[in-house]
């Protein structure tokens, strides 16, 4: 079984955010994406040998939007591949600024779960009619961490996840796709439309790597793929690939990455060319 994950670019820091247009932005390498990976995956999605499963905040949905769509393929939503910490209202990010992160700061942690259990989160997200409405080929919809995807209320409940519920979901998610790799044929393809700290922490689970012990940075759009065998055994064939931005606009969006992994050398202080 082949799993394949491919990050969403957002341009936003809180709440459910939207793919940028700026300078073509992350719709642009969606689309650049479907280009190239949709010859790939047709035999695969034609034979009934695709399983996709996409995150419930929107920016992944509209990351493989012209994937799905050049595919005719269908998709679950699926709440536990969301991104690190989950989605959180700017009213309610301005409370954990205001109330929580200074009780933290001051090593009063009790008191910031205190406030945290006391307060009322707004819900955040899609709902399933509003998801289905935009994305046709969403036909399945996984549960979410508090019990049935809601049908006309926003999915997520608002809190911001601990660390100790990251690493419960990523344990989850592990079982889950060692799971499927049983169930599954052996040919079969299972991909996984997912976030940048999502896809680190799963991909470090499955391959037995602590993911907090070793930094890393992930391109937008990026795809790996990981073979998990029935046996539990792990082979990785590739990891952060962006096969398909190579030839975009002279290659800015990988030498950009390059930039900011500090691959290109910074200009002194007061450089000026």
């Amino acid at each position: 079984m082949a799993l394949l994950m491919s990050e969403a670019p957002p341009d936003e820091q809180s709440g459910d955010t939207h793919l940028s247009t700026h300078k073509g932005g992350g719709r642009e390498q969606a689309q650049l994406l479907a280009d190239y990976w949709g010859p790939i995956l047709r035999g695969k999605a034609e034979g009934g040998e695709l399983h996709v499963y996409v995150s419930a905040m929107q920016r992944c949905m509209q990351t493989v939007d012209p994937l799905m769509k050049e595919l005719g393929a269908t998709a679950t939503i699926e709440p536990r591949i969301c991104e690190v910490p989950g989605l959180c209202a700017p009213e309610d990010r301005a409370f954990y600024e205001r109330e929580v992160f200074p009780k933290i700061q001051a090593g009063e942690e009790a008191a910031a779960r205190e406030a945290v259990a006391a307060h009322s989160f707004s819900r955040c997200g899609l709902t399933k009619a509003q998801v289905q409405a935009a994305y046709p080929w969403a036909v399945a919809f996984s549960d979410c961490s508090d019990g049935p995807f809601p049908e006309t209320e926003p999915w997520y409940p608002g809190a911001w996840e601990s660390e100790r519920d990251t690493a419960a979901r990523i344990a989850g998610c592990r079982e889950w796709l060692f799971g499927l790799a049983r169930e599954l044929p052996p040919d079969d393809a299972v991909l996984l439309v997912s976030h940048g700290d999502t896809i680190w922490k799963l991909f470090a689970a499955i391959i037995g790597v602590d993911s907090e012990a070793v930094s890393h940075g992930t391109m937008n759009t990026s795809v790996s793929s990981v073979k998990i065998e029935p046996d539990g055994s792990v082979a990785i064939d590739f990891y952060n690939r962006t096969p398909h931005l190579r030839e975009a606009e002279g290659d800015k969006y990988n030498v950009d990455f390059y930039q900011f992994s500090g691959l290109v050398r910074a200009r002194p202080h007061g450089f000026a060319r």
